[in-house]
């Protein structure tokens, strides 16, 4: 049965469908300008950072519009209930557009069916093309399915409607993110990727939403995708049209794929070529996946080694063994010898004990720890190697090498090799297994603890029956260092909660324990430069306090401290971000406080942005990351503080292990 529609939602459609042009008063003129060191501008930032909502709704009324951009804007980094009407009423008697365009940010950023209701009925109401748009992608984060079937209807917008077009495609795209997708949307965003003319943002967001939802089907539009992708010339919509061609796994996509893959000078859109063919069969695509190995870009290397791990078949094992040994490229090589193992059956004993003792001996061999890491990930492929990667993990004084050993050994018992290979000696292996996790979390380290905690919370190994004395992990607890260890704390309230037959709890959000230290900001400009200097080269970035105070202080501070000096990019994602700025070098490293998210009206629109790292809002510290390429499904979630300016080339040059020399002040 047809749902029947509300009257003000038929009004909120009739405005979507012809809008008509409208005047804009006087007032919504008035400038909102903010500036670090002039008006309120640190009070409020400061307001936002301890959440004091009461005193910000106060601000709603001051007679400076910048205030009020400013308060309604602070709400945008938390969600507080008790704050949606008064932004509601923004909506309504705000003269200043800028103020209402930032109001229905937060509006969005609340994830509220009330804040959503609101939103329909004002729409119509609403007299800038600006804030409409923000109204629209807002409707994305809070709405519900009916409302995503009426946007999506829309046919009217004007090319030159930009606001509204770019609106409607944030909007389908952020009701993708929380799993809420219709065909007649699907339908929108192809056609704006198929329009050269579109907005390149709107269409960038509608490549997106094409190439991540997995609930989408685009069967049909195999043809005509496949012959936009040949002639796209962004490559930003280039590297995501190649992942959506992937699923639809026709032919003509394959061929369009292999096409450019040989022409490509992108090595991003090759990462996502090599990502899209693992939809098809391997004999199809093998002799790519081969050519890429030798690619000049580690990262396509890489991405190739890991089809052959996922595609490969039993038969080509002589040749991954030759291409693993003839590999430059550490992070490849290592990839190539995990698939020995990942494609030879688990009965056969004497191939993988071989391939295990390949892999240990250039294990004994490298000198990088992170090398030493990716082998013990290989080894972890054949579960008997447990022993070998445990007696790593607890004499090894590596921290990152303890790190990546417990990894292993949890995909060690998670392999599905595990029950094969251990058909008649279960039972005490699984008992082997649990003292591991026992040691590890009585080792006081906070990576061992946690890996092992979200081992031990998993329904599938019953683990509660393991541990009926569950004290040591009370224990373990105590001792952690909190904001610090919160990640840790997370994973040990879980896995305890799971054992005690208790509902896993929901993450508590760290208490606010670390002030914006304005004296680092003093005498500096809005946009601050500085120079990140790495072994591969010179990176110059902008900060931006005006967005992000709280964490661009952070940083400033840390870097006046060389904190960063020496330290290594941990984690590097090909195509996404290569992040720094851990202490401990394995990504589980913090320092004794947390600072707030700050989630404004930015986007990760490009490649280049800089943002906080961290495991929920407001526990951030130290860690932070560069992104590769568009990532709009971090927008709202991860802090944006600082942009490359100069040495974007270098940033694609980062791998797993490399340094940060310095970062200077310009």
């Amino acid at each position: 049965m047809t749902r029947p529609l509300s009257i003000p939602f038929l009004v909120f459609i009739g405005c979507l469908l012809g809008l008509a042009s409208c005047e804009i008063s006087e007032l919504d003129n008035q400038k909102v300008a903010i500036s670090l060191e002039k008006g309120d501008f640190q009070l409020i930032a400061d307001l936002q950072d301890r959440r004091d909502t009461k005193n910000l709704l106060l601000l709603f009324s001051d007679e400076n519009p910048s205030n009020r951009y400013l308060a309604a804007k602070a709400f945008a980094s938390f969600q507080d209930s008790t704050a949606i009407d008064s932004l509601i009423h923004l909506l309504d008697s705000e003269p200043n557009k800028k103020v209402r365009a930032v109001a229905a940010y937060a509006l969005g950023q609340q994830q509220s069916s009330l804040a959503a209701q609101a939103i329909v009925k004002r729409f119509t109401k609403e007299k800038s093309r600006a804030v409409q748009g923000m109204m629209l992608e807002a409707m994305g984060k809070c709405g519900d399915s009916l409302q995503l079937a009426n946007i999506s209807k829309v046919k009217t917008y004007k090319l030159q409607d930009t606001a509204l077009l770019v609106g409607q495609a944030k909007s389908i795209f952020r009701f993708g993110l929380r799993g809420i997708t219709s065909p007649v949307g699907t339908e929108k965003m192809v056609d704006f990727v198929a329009n050269a003319e579109m907005l390149t943002e709107a269409r960038l967001y509608a490549a997106v939403y094409l190439q991540r939802f997995k609930n989408i089907d685009l069967s049909i539009h195999e043809r005509g995708l496949s012959s936009v992708f040949e002639k796209e010339e962004d490559p930003d919509i280039r590297m995501f049209l190649a992942l959506a061609l992937g699923k639809t796994k026709g032919t003509n996509a394959k061929d369009a794929l292999l096409t450019v893959f040989d022409s490509e000078g992108d090595y991003r859109v090759k990462v996502n070529i090599l990502r899209a063919l693992t939809n098809f069969p391997y004999l199809a695509v093998k002799d790519t996946i081969i050519r890429a190995l030798d690619e000049k870009s580690p990262h396509v290397a890489l991405q190739a080694a890991r089809f052959l791990k996922e595609k490969g078949i039993e038969k080509d094992l002589a040749t991954y063994l030759e291409l693993a040994e003839a590999q430059d490229n550490w992070r490849a090589r290592a990839e190539l010898f995990a698939t020995l193992l990942a494609k030879t059956p688990a009965y056969k004993t004497k191939a993988n004990n071989f391939f295990s003792r390949q892999i240990i001996e250039k294990f004994k061999e490298s000198t990088n720890p992170y090398e030493k890491g990716a082998l013990l990930t290989a080894l972890s492929e054949y579960p008997p190697n447990y022993r070998f990667i445990r007696d790593i993990v607890f004499t090894s004084k590596d921290t990152v090498l303890q790190t990546y050993g417990m990894e292993a050994i949890v995909n060690c018992r998670k392999s599905e090799k595990f029950p094969l290979v251990y058909k008649t000696m279960s039972l005490p292996v699984k008992q082997e297994f649990a003292k591991i996790l026992r040691d590890a979390i009585a080792s006081g380290d906070v990576a061992l603890m946690g890996i092992a905690a979200s081992l031990i919370r998993e329904p599938a190994y019953n683990y509660n029956k393991y541990f009926v004395n569950y004290e040591f992990m009370e224990e373990a607890m105590k001792r952690l260092n909190l904001p610090k260890d919160m990640e840790t704390y997370y994973e040990l309230q879980k896995a305890l909660s799971f054992i005690k037959g208790e509902p896993a709890p929901i993450n508590a959000k760290p208490k606010f324990n670390n002030p914006i230290e304005w004296r680092t900001l003093k005498g500096m400009e809005d946009t601050i430069k500085m120079t990140i200097k790495t072994i591969k080269g010179e990176i110059g970035i902008h900060l931006y306090p005006l967005e992000a105070p709280g964490s661009v202080a952070n940083f400033v501070k840390l870097t006046q401290e060389e904190f960063f000096n020496g330290k290594n990019f941990h984690r590097v994602v090909p195509n996404f971000v290569a992040q720094g700025g851990c202490p401990r070098g394995d990504g589980w490293g913090s320092l004794d406080y947390s600072i707030r998210s700050e989630l404004g009206p930015l986007y990760y629109n490009k490649e280049g942005w800089i943002g906080m790292a961290s495991t929920g809002n407001d526990t951030e510290s130290t860690q932070w990351f560069i992104t590769h390429s568009p990532t709009p499904h971090l927008d709202g979630r991860y802090t944006i503080f600082g942009k490359v300016v100069e040495g974007l080339s270098v940033i694609h040059t980062l791998d797993i292990g490399d340094i940060i020399q310095e970062i200077t002040l310009d």
